[in-house]
């Protein structure tokens, strides 16, 4: 099992709790898939997450949902995505109508976003209590706490403390898409 970290609170002026009510409507509408946006990456980062994972090749991909009372929402005005692509690939594809991704792109013509085919509570989920990240920089697994801010890729180790989930993504193939307006 892989997992991503990821840091989840209000977004787009909605609370945690009607974020995952959307979603989970917006699953059911689009036949059992949504893009849930996240902190801009460059094409280098899921390109490198997307072949770690493909390697692997993982029974399951998660994504796991921070639980904070210190979370704000994101500066600057959001705006709808309204096509994705997988890494590392040139075809843009339409988001369809059912989904919404607001996601504040500033100046920046991308973003990234998991594709999403449940969104799971997180005391139905047996998950391994210790896990390892991967550094981008240099390609390692640390075993150190996980940065607070921003998405990383775990996997099972003898690393870091899992810290408190407030929701569990179950992601599919592709896992990862590069978003944009």
């Amino acid at each position: 099992m892989f997992a991503f970290w990821h840091c989840f609170g209000v977004h787009a002026g909605e609370t945690s709790a009607e974020i995952i009510m959307r979603k989970g409507r917006e699953i059911e509408a689009n036949g059992g898939w949504t893009l849930w946006s996240f902190s801009g990456r460059t094409r280098r980062t899921l390109e490198t997450w997307a072949s770690v994972i493909h390697g692997a090749r993982p029974n399951r991909v998660l994504a796991l949902c921070s639980r904070s009372r210190n979370a704000v929402d994101p500066k600057g005005t959001p705006a709808l995505a309204r096509e994705f692509r997988c890494p590392g690939r040139g075809v843009w594809c339409l988001i369809p109508t059912s989904i919404k991704v607001p996601h504040p792109f500033g100046s920046r013509t991308s973003a990234a976003a998991f594709r999403v085919s449940r969104v799971l509570d997180p005391s139905g989920i047996r998950m391994p209590s210790r896990y390892e990240w991967l550094c981008i920089r240099d390609g390692e697994w640390r075993t150190d706490s996980v940065p607070t801010r921003g998405e990383y890729l775990m996997r099972p180790g003898n690393g870091t403390m899992l810290r408190q989930v407030a929701a569990v993504l179950e992601l599919q193939e592709p896992f990862i898409v590069e978003i944009r307006r």
